[in-house]
């Protein structure tokens, strides 16, 4: 069972570069403010690692705005979740790659390309979503369910 992204295990990463996913991770999709679970979980991975907020969403003035909220680096690359180039914008290091997020299509993929270690968390949802956002929620999810 999926658990929230502010019910992860923070304790156990270390020295990692994390890329958190915004829409669906920190937030609902469309939403513009994180919530202090999510805040709370950020800083203490924040203790440990080295944390960028990178979004598919093209509306890269919010997303930038989240990453201020969080007070974490937004990781911005022309290209979006699951290609691979999007880590030739990280800048070098030798630490490993922890990717968090929601979408096993895009995030979990991405992960998997780049060969980095990731957590696939539950989806925060609004009743406001768009309807292709509640159908790719719902495609997303037939797939992880039919993976397991």
């Amino acid at each position: 069972m999926r658990k929230y992204f502010w019910e992860i295990d923070t304790d156990k990463y270390k020295n990692y570069n994390i890329i958190i996913d915004i829409d669906g991770t920190l937030c609902a999709e469309g939403e513009s403010l994180i919530g202090e679970r999510e805040k709370r979980a950020v800083n203490l991975l924040k203790k440990n690692n080295l944390i960028y907020i990178f979004s598919n969403n093209p509306d890269k003035i919010r997303s930038r705005d989240i990453a201020d909220q969080v007070e974490c680096k937004y990781l911005e690359a022309p290209h979006k979740k699951p290609c691979k180039k999007i880590i030739n914008y990280l800048p070098k290091s030798n630490q490993p790659i922890l990717i968090i997020g929601d979408k096993f299509l895009t995030d979990i993929i991405f992960a998997r390309r780049i060969k980095a270690d990731y957590i696939l968390v539950e989806s925060l949802r609004s009743d406001n979503d768009r309807f292709l956002v509640r159908i790719f929620n719902f495609v997303d999810d037939f797939i992880v369910k039919v993976m397991k």
